[in-house]
């Protein structure tokens, strides 16, 4: 063989090593079959959106074993926060939930807390946990004033569904705690939402 067959032999070689990326440079079957649900492969294949963002949702929240007031109610929460490449994120997270769904009176009740999320960046949808702490409190509505303000956490679960980088559609069940004395205030929110993501890059 010669020198010269040897060197394009070498190039060939060469070229199709360049064409045909690492193992973990390759597209997933998830990456390949987005675009053609309009969705971006790199929104996932690259992890999740990085950045500030800002996230609505409203659902239904009930207290397990209420005996007084109507049990169920609506649910609405708000959620402003960072978001790192790695699937983590924290944020500063507001529920507005009736105070008659928690036995705690004809009013509402606010839940204000920070707290982290991860995402789990490679699966579709992706699903994430939470946890926060903060405070919590009751507006009654007769009469119009504030309550104590005592302390509350939340953790949650659910998944998220990336459409592009600035834009996702959240389905998560939250459990509210508010350390009452003597007693405990429980409200789980089933909530759907929306997340905007602003990425810097």
């Amino acid at each position: 063989m010669s020198w010269t067959h040897a060197a394009l032999t070498s190039l060939l070689f060469a070229g199709t090593a360049l064409a045909d990326p690492q193992p973990w440079e390759r597209e997933s079957p998830w990456e390949r079959a987005l675009p053609h649900l309009g969705v971006p492969g790199r929104v996932l294949g690259g992890g999740v959106s990085r950045g500030p963002f800002v996230s609505v949702d409203a659902g239904l929240a009930l207290a397990p074993g209420a005996t007084e007031g109507r049990g169920v109610a609506p649910a609405a929460s708000l959620r402003l926060g960072w978001q790192f490449p790695v699937g983590l994120a924290v944020s500063l997270n507001l529920a507005a939930l009736d105070a008659s769904a928690a036995r705690l009176g004809d009013g509402s009740l606010r839940v204000v807390t920070f707290g982290g999320r991860y995402t789990v960046p490679f699966l579709l949808p992706q699903p994430f946990v939470e946890a926060a702490v903060g405070g919590a409190w009751t507006i009654l509505a007769l009469p119009p004033a504030p309550g104590p303000t005592v302390l509350a956490t939340t953790l949650g679960a659910g998944v998220s569904a990336p459409f592009t980088r600035f834009f996702a559609v959240e389905l998560a069940v939250r459990d509210h705690i508010a350390f009452y004395e003597p007693f405990l205030a429980q409200v789980i929110a089933l909530e759907l939402g929306v997340t905007l993501f602003f990425p810097g890059g």
